[in-house]
């Protein structure tokens, strides 16, 4: 009987010794953890969620490249980049603080500064930098009689698909410019280059990616002699101040060997966005990260190749502020624009 109490009184306090052991581990486990995390808080290190888009859309890429860069060059930030919707669904996901920082068109903005669809509210991020645009021009053969936009009128001009943006938005302009009578063709733009080389258009919606011509504007290019038509300058003016997100910039010379001279266009931007109250240290470390490393951006993604100096404030919009912390390093720069507000 004895034997047996001595027996469970050692099991017994072996087993006490094993919780014990346990304990302390634990314990130890808990303060290197504890030590871990003071350490970081000591290193001032912010961690940052990125909202892009689809899976393999630009503003994917472009957010996983800007991700990169920032955790490369910025050791006091750390970024992740998630996939989103796009430019609608981060503006929303700023305001729930799901994500600090966000993709968008610069079509999104003036809609959610109203409380437009897709928007349920009014919702008024911030600007940091744009990193991209996309515009379009009316192209013509170099023998066609149409000189201008107002000589469209019965001609054969494809758009794009049906219903799409761009096609609506071509649609939407001629009637600005008081332009009727214009035949619209809804083809694919392989389908409308294909028309337009045989000669079953007689104009082509072309387009432009940061100053450069898309692809199959470069195999229209590469099939004929071309002449792209200029646009109506008080069409323009009218859309840009109707605030629906354009910026009117110059397409360069550069772009293409049949532009004698640069030539203006309203052009749809990527703007990254910030909501107002992230901390104007953060906003300046970021937007200062970005443009200082733009070579290893575009070595990410040919996409981001607008992310430099002379370009970054360009596609920024009208009537909506820039974060003070951007316009800080912009005005050290000496690239910041009168244009432009800032929330100070």
């Amino acid at each position: 009987m004895l034997k047996r109490r001595v027996l469970l009184l050692g099991v017994v306090l072996i087993c006490t010794g094993l919780l014990l052991l346990s304990g302390c581990s634990s314990s130890g486990k808990g303060a290197e953890q504890g030590e871990k995390e003071k350490g970081k808080a000591a290193q001032g290190v912010t961690e940052l969620t990125f909202g892009s888009g689809s899976l393999g859309s630009v503003g994917y890429t472009a957010l996983e490249a800007m991700c990169n860069v920032i955790n490369r060059y910025e050791p006091t930030l750390k970024c992740s980049a998630i996939s989103t919707a796009g430019g609608p669904e981060n503006i929303v996901l700023l305001f729930n603080k799901k994500i600090d920082v966000g993709h968008t068109n610069s079509s999104d903005w003036f809609k959610a500064y109203k409380g437009e669809k897709p928007f349920k509210e009014k919702l008024e991020p911030v600007q940091l930098l744009s990193y991209g645009s996309t515009a379009s021009l009316i192209v013509v053969k170099a023998n066609s009689n149409i000189k201008s936009l107002q000589d469209l009128k019965g001609k054969k001009l494809a758009v794009g698909p049906a219903g799409s943006t761009l096609a609506q938005a071509q649609i939407n302009y001629m009637k600005v410019a008081g332009i009727e009578g214009i035949q619209y063709v809804y083809l694919s733009f392989e389908e409308g280059k294909d028309a337009f080389i045989s000669g079953n258009v007689d104009a082509y919606t072309a387009l432009f990616q940061n100053g450069k011509p898309y692809p199959v504007t470069m195999q229209v290019e590469a099939a004929t002699p071309v002449r792209y038509l200029p646009t109506d300058p008080k069409a323009d003016k009218a859309l840009v101040d109707a605030k629906v997100g354009y910026v009117l910039m110059d397409i360069p010379k550069s772009a293409s060997k049949y532009l004698e001279n640069p030539i203006p266009a309203l052009h749809t931007t990527m703007v990254l966005a910030v909501h107002p109250d992230m901390p104007e240290e953060i906003a300046y470390k970021i937007t200062k990260t970005l443009v200082e490393h733009s070579d290893d951006l575009i070595k990410i993604s040919s996409d981001l190749g607008a992310v430099k100096p002379e370009n970054v404030t360009k596609g920024l919009l009208e009537g909506i502020p820039v974060h003070p912390g951007a316009a800080k390093y912009y005005k050290e720069k000496g690239i910041w624009s009168d244009r432009l507000t800032t929330t100070k």
